[in-house]
């Protein structure tokens, strides 16, 4: 059987609605000992994201399951910064521009 393989992006800590599936994919069938493979996502969808959450900590999921049960999940921290300078006290201006 194959190995169905997860990037999940959580677009905001208070709610799943803007989780985003960057990238789903099936492996296998795979071999008894060392297999590798690349895993590559694309970036998520900007708009899809609440303003408010654009910038900050976030985090993306790797998970992994076979035969429909998860068993393996691991959590990287993802920290999103303005480069442009602004006044720390007031935030970045409003609406953020994300084409950079």
């Amino acid at each position: 059987s194959d190995l169905e393989w997860k990037v999940l992006y959580v677009g905001s800590a208070e709610s799943s609605n803007h989780d985003q599936v960057l990238e789903e994919v099936l492996v296998g069938p795979v071999p008894t000992g060392i297999n590798k493979f690349v895993l590559q996502a694309d970036a998520p969808t900007v708009s899809s994201i609440p303003e408010n959450d654009l910038v900050g900590v976030t985090v993306v999921l790797v998970t992994c399951s076979y035969k429909e049960q998860e068993f393996a999940r691991v959590g990287y921290y993802v920290n999103n910064e303005y480069t442009d300078p602004y006044d720390e006290e007031v935030g970045p201006p409003k609406p953020l521009d994300t084409s950079k």
